[in-house]
C-alpha cells in the first residue's frame, strides 16, 4: 500500500505513482481526505485522483475530480493545473 504525501514529496514524484498504481493511490487520497488533510493540499489531491481514474479508463469520475480539484484551489497554480487538465479533457474527449 502506497502512502501519498502532499508536504514533502515532489509533485512530479507524486504523478508517477498515481499513474503507476493508480488502484492503490486512489485507496490513500480518498483515506486522506477523509481523514484531515490540510486544505491547501485538496486541490493537488483531487488532481491527481484524476490521474489515477485517468489510468483506470474511469473518465466519469476523472472529470468529476477535476471539477473537485478546481473548486478546492486556493492558490492559483492549482486553479490553473486544474483548468487546463479539464480543458484537455474537453478536447480529448
Amino acid at each position: 500500500m502506497i502512502r501519498l504525501n502532499f508536504a514533502e514529496d515532489d509533485f512530479e514524484k507524486l504523478k508517477t505513482l498515481v499513474i503507476e498504481s493508480p488502484k492503490e493511490a486512489i485507496v490513500s487520497i480518498k483515506e486522506q481526505i477523509a481523514k484531515s488533510l490540510n486544505k491547501q493540499f485538496y486541490s493537488k489531491a483531487y488532481f491527481l485522483l484524476s490521474l489515477s481514474y485517468k489510468s483506470l479508463n474511469n473518465p466519469k469520475e476523472e472529470l468529476k475530480s477535476l471539477h473537485n480539484a478546481v473548486e478546492t484551489a486556493i492558490n492559483l497554480e492549482d486553479r490553473i493545473r486544474s483548468l487546463l487538465r479539464r480543458g484537455s479533457y474537453y478536447n480529448d474527449y
